[in-house]
């Protein structure tokens, strides 16, 4: 699990902090924190999500179903963070539901000027993602099974569950998710959409649409 949120985590961070720091003039230091409060707060709860829904699957079955879905929406969350770097770059506004709903109904419409403004770096950064989520987790776990000297058996052992433990990752993950709804940044002057988390504001748009 480790071996892909890490990953993850570091490259939704990174890429918001190049937009942060490159892209909006001189916020600062403390301001630029502030404009990836909404970043910070939306990993930290995905994290703690993801530990607690592992924790719950204790049967080989549900295990499977876990790690699909895992495998995933991290996949979906890392591929909108990717475009919305990109098309921040282009435009200098932010990725929301309205373009994505424009690309699903017309791609034969938007995908030329989708690739047109593709760079080499954006299309090998994407790749990478699709890679490593594919066959980097498996990699990373077999090389440290083998440097720890671990033993299967040893691996698929699952320790004793705690529900306290369980239910307090829980309510821990609802409320940083829920913190990560509320943009940062204020003093900046920057807009809101850039100060939420790019995944987060997809499903904010997303949600005032369907209202």
């Amino acid at each position: 699990m480790l071996s892909l949120l890490v990953p993850f985590v570091v490259c939704d961070l990174v890429l918001k902090g190049a937009l942060v720091f490159t892209g909006t003039g001189d916020p600062g230091f403390m301001g630029g924190l502030g404009l990836m409060r909404s970043d910070l707060l939306f990993n930290l709860g995905y994290v703690l999500f993801w530990v607690g829904l592992f924790a719950l699957a204790r049967r080989r079955s549900s295990r499977w179903i876990v790690v699909g879905l895992f495998h995933v929406v991290t996949l979906v969350i890392a591929l909108i963070a990717a475009s919305a770097y990109q098309y921040f770059k282009v435009t200098g506004s932010t990725l929301d539901s309205d373009y994505l709903y424009l690309w699903f109904a017309s791609p034969e419409g938007t995908g030329g000027a989708i690739a047109s403004e593709i760079t080499p770096g954006i299309l090998i950064l994407i790749l990478a993602i699709l890679a490593y989520v594919a066959l980097g987790p498996l990699l990373v776990t077999r090389l440290v099974v083998r440097w720890r000297g671990w033993s299967d058996a040893g691996i698929r052992r699952a320790p004793e569950l705690s529900w306290l433990r369980v239910l307090g990752v829980g309510f821990a993950a609802y409320a940083l998710l829920s913190l990560s709804l509320l943009p940062g940044g204020s003093s900046t002057g920057v807009s809101k959409s850039f100060s939420r988390d790019a995944f987060v504001n997809v499903v904010m748009t997303a949600a005032q649409v369907a209202e």
